[in-house]
């Protein structure tokens, strides 16, 4: 059976991703929604199966967190995953650059 992830944003996070939308769609309406349809998709691949989305960068033994990067164009997301728990928080999304 597939694991279901619980995924945390933190206010922070929701405001920057909020922000991130918004200057894109108001820079460049016809490609506007891209960063958003990434987001969605982003958010449906951590909550099926974080472990297996992205490459890991680093492992925090003491937290039991692995620190991984994922991307999905236009738009790249670091998250933490829980070793042990079907728990994600996700700490940053940045726009690709060119975008």
């Amino acid at each position: 059976m597939t694991a279901i992830f619980r995924v945390g944003y933190s206010g922070v996070v929701r405001a920057s991703l909020k922000q991130l939308l918004e200057e894109t769609l108001r820079r460049d309406p016809p490609l506007g929604r891209r960063p958003l349809d990434a987001a969605k998709t982003i958010d449906a691949r951590l909550r099926a199966a974080a472990r297996d989305c992205g490459e890991v960068c680093f492992v925090r033994p003491d937290l039991a967190l692995e620190v991984r990067l994922a991307v999905v164009p236009p738009l790249a997301v670091t998250f933490a995953v829980h070793q042990q728990l079907d728990v994600v928080f996700v700490q940053r999304f940045d726009l690709l650059s060119g975008t």
